[in-house]
């Protein structure tokens, strides 16, 4: 898992905290 990739493409979206709570969902990101 390359979570470096993955960040850009939070930054990439219209929305970063939409995505961030899927990160959360998906990943179980706590920060």
């Amino acid at each position: 898992m390359t979570i470096g990739r993955l960040n850009h493409i939070g930054i990439a979206v219209p929305s970063i905290e939409k995505t961030f709570e899927t990160y959360k969902a998906l990943y179980g990101a706590t920060e």
